[in-house]
């Protein structure tokens, strides 16, 4: 299936594998540079907790970001345009340079829409959808805690969780932390099951988060860059995502433009000429 030259496809993979944080209007950098710092022991429980109370919360969002996509080896470049709901709607608009519209995607949290400009086509269907395109479970919460660079399917089971510090960042994972130093030092998948969550250790926001499947040998990998203030909350501004699975997908993006809290609409319409896909 060849998804960048099909453009009802587009805006899927964009949602799955770039939409996992949002930019801001102000250029104030809150990163730790120069060597790692000596960081103290933090329990698992105390970095969930500081984690889930620095996520980034909002009403309303609009964002532009470009984006560079290889996907399966065919690479694309384009403009997105963003709107979102939080906990109701993520709306999103794809244009290639010359800016006109090629494809729209609406998400709610029982429904996929995707409207193919170029073909004139359309696509209305649920979450079995998109979990059936890179064989993985998704649902709206998961989508949009990637949009907004929280954490994603984490465990809140103490037990099930581990922490340690590692190149100056703190680590949550459901890897022990011998085990899981071996998996970083040699750079390979885990051999179980497994989600590991690096937070930088001043804003104690994420700055790579890893999925490993061994039996289905799928992976996913999410990298955060060039964190910057936006009102009171730290987000990142640049991002990468890996999709190693049935489908290889390698996303680069960087925000442009982001606004908060503002009255949206979310316009979605299927003229009666386009052709409905299954």
């Amino acid at each position: 299936m060849k998804l960048f030259r099909e453009a009802s496809y587009l805006p899927v993979l964009i949602l799955i594998t770039i939409l996992v944080s949002t930019g801001c209007k102000t250029r104030e950098k809150v990163r730790i540079t120069g060597e790692f710092p000596k960081l103290e022991h933090k329990s698992a429980r105390t970095l969930t907790e500081l984690m889930k109370k620095n996520e980034f919360t909002f009403n309303t969002m609009s964002a532009k970001m470009n984006v560079d996509a290889e996907f399966n080896g065919a690479n694309n470049s384009f403009t997105a345009t963003i709107r979102c709901k939080k906990d109701s709607a993520i709306w999103i608009s794809i244009s290639p340079a010359l800016g006109i519209e090629v494809a729209r995607l609406l998400v709610t949290k029982d429904s996929v829409k995707l409207r193919n400009g170029l073909k004139k086509t359309y696509f209305v269907g649920d979450f079995n959808y998109l979990s059936k395109l890179i064989n993985t479970d998704l649902d709206y919460d998961m989508l949009e805690s990637l949009i907004l660079g929280n954490s994603v399917a984490f465990y809140d089971e103490d037990e099930k969780l581990h922490s340690s510090t590692i190149f100056g960042n703190y680590i949550v994972s459901t890897i022990r932390k011998r085990k899981l130093k071996k998996v970083i030092q040699k750079n390979e998948m885990s051999k179980e099951l497994s989600q590991t969550i690096w937070l930088e250790p001043v804003n104690y926001r994420i700055d790579k988060i890893s999925f490993s499947d061994p039996q289905s040998n799928r992976s996913f990998i999410a990298l955060y860059s060039n964190l910057q203030k936006v009102d009171s909350l730290v987000l990142p501004m640049k991002g990468r995502f890996e999709v190693n699975a049935e489908r290889m997908a390698t996303i680069n993006f960087e925000y442009s433009k982001v606004t908060l809290n503002t009255p949206l609409t979310f316009p979605f319409s299927i003229p009666e000429s386009y052709e409905r896909k299954q």
